[in-house]
């Protein structure tokens, strides 16, 4: 999964690119809302930036 195949949130997914970017990234994130929200693969689109 990948930030560009997550639709809407362009402002959520700049400040996470960015935050990974300028290595300001927090040591722990919630990512929280209700079920079927795009919480789930907000997360797993971050962790697969590491690997990218």
């Amino acid at each position: 999964m990948q930030f560009a195949e997550i639709p809407g949130l362009p402002e959520t997914k700049e400040k996470l690119i960015n935050a990974v970017k300028y290595n300001h990234l927090a040591h722990a994130l919630l990512f929280h809302g209700p079920e079927g929200s795009a919480n789930l693969t907000l997360a797993l689109a971050l962790a697969t930036f590491f690997i990218l």
